[in-house]
């Protein structure tokens, strides 16, 4: 397979600022999952948190 060097290289300086900033969604099925699984794991941090506070009241 021949070489073509006549295009530079693509990097990020000659990227379109605004693909840079561009962002993907999940959508579908995997995103529905997915935010469940976000609020789940906010709540057990949450639940963590409770329980530690907990923990101190009852021994200060």
């Amino acid at each position: 397979m021949a070489s073509n060097n006549s295009t530079p290289p693509l990097t990020v300086d000659s990227l379109n600022p605004t693909v840079l900033k561009c962002e993907y969604v999940v959508r579908g099925e995997i995103g529905l999952w997915l935010r469940n699984y976000s609020k789940i794991c906010k709540q057990i941090q949450v639940l963590i948190l409770l329980r530690r506070y907990c923990f101190l009241c009852v021994f200060f």
